[in-house]
């Protein structure tokens, strides 16, 4: 209500009374102190909003996602996967663009025009980096992703922009994900979590408690709140900015593998050519099986999305259900056989 009064005085051009405001003040202070007082007597939930998803629940529903036979299951998989290591809000992932995706040294990166946190699209240019996981590949965003796209293959074709094509994928998204909440409520509470306070945004503050508290020497905190878009107030927005190492150790920390295990620099899955004749049949079956009408950045970026499909084959085959379309799909693709 005191952001809409605030939004409203913006809205007609004018200034906030300086008394009104104080007494706004003043009436806030001591509402929040009132919460805080109730909580504390009656023994309330001490947190505010839902709570953070933890790396054993994560874990959980990726196993659940991808054991499932619905084709739902694929596109939920590789939306939680990308959502827990973008530590992006849900729009972030509804809205990325699939020419807005590139393969760069050992990772998979990701730019947003535009997010909630950067409304102007100031940092247009800097890349999200998404490590693989190839040790645990239930929680890998780059075979999540590669299982979604394979078994997708319009999007590739440029039948769409956007990676989840259709102007309601979020709900499409939580619908999946109560579901799965529901089927593992059981498992979910030994694990200390109620499916009640775990919805899209836990997994987003998951991920993020992940960074900051998961190891002994953590990510820098600036490169947590800029990934996660969260302001640090004017001061270190204006001084702390974005660099390159701090993001991409955030994208190692949060794909799952301990920054206290010599794992921890682990090389996605890739293809080593003995010549350059089977690289160039590799990249003619790639255009093959996408039509030619696949630009040639996400060729690349399909080459390392295939590397992990072919690593992960045989866990893959043996979690998946058997009616599942990514099952099938992969069964289908060369190099499996």
């Amino acid at each position: 209500m005191q952001c809409g009064l605030s939004h409203l005085y913006r809205c007609c051009d004018m200034e906030i009374p300086e008394d009104f405001s104080a007494d706004m003040t003043t009436l806030m202070q001591g509402m929040k102190r009132m919460v805080a007082i109730d909580k504390q007597k009656k023994g309330k939930k001490v947190e505010d909003g839902k709570s953070p998803m933890t790396l054993d629940i994560y874990k959980l529903l990726c196993e659940y996602f991808l054991a499932q036979e619905s084709d739902e299951s694929i596109f939920c998989h590789a939306f939680l996967t990308l959502e827990w290591n973008l530590m992006a809000r849900a729009d972030n992932v509804c809205n990325t663009h699939i020419n807005h995706i590139e393969w760069r040294h050992d990772s998979l990166v990701i730019f947003f025009a535009h997010s909630k946190g950067d409304q102007e699209g100031i940092n247009r240019t800097q890349p999200w980096h998404i490590y693989s996981n190839p040790l645990e590949p239930c929680i890998c965003a780059v075979t999540a992703l590669a299982k979604y796209l394979f078994s997708n293959p319009t999007i590739l074709l440029g039948h769409t922009d956007r990676l989840f094509p259709g102007n309601s994928q979020y709900n499409r998204f939580i619908k999946g994900l109560r579901q799965a909440l529901l089927a593992n409520e059981a498992e979910i509470k030994k694990l200390g979590g109620d499916i009640d306070q775990i919805a899209s945004h836990s997994v987003q503050k998951g991920s993020a408690t992940l960074c900051a508290c998961g190891v002994t020497v953590s990510p820098p905190m600036a490169s947590i709140c800029l990934r996660a878009g969260w302001s640090m107030g004017t001061i270190k927005d204006r001084y702390l900015h974005y660099e390159k190492a701090g993001d991409q150790y955030v994208g190692r920390t949060v794909a799952g593998v301990s920054a206290l295990s010599l794992d921890f620099a682990v090389s996605p899955a890739y293809f080593e050519f003995d010549n350059y004749d089977d690289e160039k049949k590799f990249e003619k079956m790639m255009n093959d099986f996408t039509g030619g009408k696949v630009n040639t950045n996400l060729v690349h970026v399909l080459k390392f999305l295939y590397a992990a499909l072919v690593y992960h084959r045989d866990y893959l085959r043996q979690i998946m259900h058997p009616k599942n379309a990514s099952k099938k799909c992969i069964i289908c693709l060369p190099y499996f056989h």
